[in-house]
């Protein structure tokens, strides 16, 4: 009995079993929604072909088509990511670097795409001339009463891109520093203890994920009110929505983990247990989310820029004020016909029947 309490203690302290061990506990229940997930997978996958199939068959727009295929592409790669650190637990350190470069790049994807929409940085920051824009904002100054307002500017545009932009570059290298960690034994995802490297990775990467953010906010919040036909609050919190999940919904099952819970059950290990719990969780929603991102990237016309949208709106207007000013000199001439006695060789154009009328009186 004390070597079977033995053996069950030194598989809980092992962080990851491998996928035999996996499989092998693995409750029915449990069983059942790691089917669900696969079947939940497949479908997100074919959800994005679909929509890539009709952003290219329906958008002729390069920048437009490509920006829109990446975000709607966050879904399936984080969904297939997911499902395979379910499968195979211990692949989660290389399916995190994976889905976390994925998630950096769409950040700085869907910053272009919104500047792609004004129609370029010159047309953005000539629509938005003369707005201020608080810098106290969400998720780092949203609480700093002392933050000004910034016009928008060109040097001021580049310093919000280079807020974004950092994260492509340093969440990546952050993530494949652990992987190294992890194969030499000193990196454990979801350990907390000074002489492991996760907590020091841990947060720099939420530090970078936390500027990249705020930069796209302060984005957001300047372009939101001028890119309403383009849908950009939904597809701004489909994106936001993204990073909170695969961020902190991690944490609260690593916190989890160190009290047990969901409990050790053979080889699987609380964390490891959590760990597939998360993953499972995730799929479902970028289930939900693809749905949405499919509905509101999807449009039946060709898309447009704010700047080509502006300028059929001024040529309409013109077309239109040429019209009214024809119509009206066309009337104009009309009622100085109706006024005016028509003559002939000289003499007044008099009707037969008021003559004769005249001849018989006289």
């Amino acid at each position: 009995m004390d070597n079977e309490t033995s053996n069950m203690t030194d598989h809980c302290s092992d962080p990851l079993p491998y996928s035999d061990k996996y499989f092998q506990d693995i409750s029915t229940v449990e069983l059942v929604f790691v089917i669900a997930s696969a079947v939940l997978t497949v479908v997100v996958c074919l959800i994005f072909f679909e929509s890539v199939w009709y952003l290219n068959k329906y958008y002729h727009s390069w920048h437009t088509k490509v920006f829109s295929v990446w975000q709607i592409g966050l879904h399936p790669a984080i969904s297939l990511t997911s499902m395979l650190t379910v499968v195979v637990p211990r692949s989660s350190v290389i399916n995190s670097l994976i889905s976390s470069v994925y998630v950096s790049i769409s950040l700085h994807i869907f910053m272009r795409l919104i500047i792609h929409y004004h129609g370029g940085e010159k047309n953005m920051v000539r629509t938005m001339s003369g707005e201020k824009i608080p810098l106290r904002s969400p998720p780092l100054a949203c609480c700093i009463c002392c933050c000004p307002k910034i016009t928008l500017t060109r040097s001021n545009l580049k310093r919000i891109k280079y807020l974004v932009h950092q994260v492509v570059f340093l969440r990546p290298i952050l993530k494949f520093l652990g992987a190294v960690m992890w194969t030499d034994g000193r990196y454990t995802k979801g350990k907390i203890d000074v002489f492991d490297s996760f907590i020091y990775i841990t947060v720099l990467n939420v530090v970078s994920s936390l500027v990249a953010v705020y930069g796209l906010v302060l984005l957001y919040r300047a372009s939101k009110k001028h890119l309403k036909k383009f849908h950009i609050m939904a597809k701004y919190i489909n994106l936001k929505v993204v990073m909170v999940v695969t961020s902190l919904q991690q944490l609260v099952f690593t916190i989890l983990s160190h009290y047990n819970v969901p409990a050790c059950t053979g080889y699987n290990t609380a964390m490891a247990r959590g760990n597939s719990f998360n993953n499972m969780l995730l799929i479902g929603e970028m289930f939900v989310l693809t749905l949405l991102a499919r509905y509101y990237y999807r449009k039946p016309e060709e898309p447009i820029t704010l700047a080509e949208i502006e300028s059929y709106d001024a040529s309409t207007e013109s077309i239109t004020d040429r019209h009214v000013q024809t119509v009206s000199q066309i009337s104009s001439i009309s009622n100085n016909s109706k006024d005016a006695i028509p003559q002939s060789n000289g003499f007044a154009c008099t009707n037969p029947a008021t003559k004769m009328d005249e001849q018989v009186e006289s």
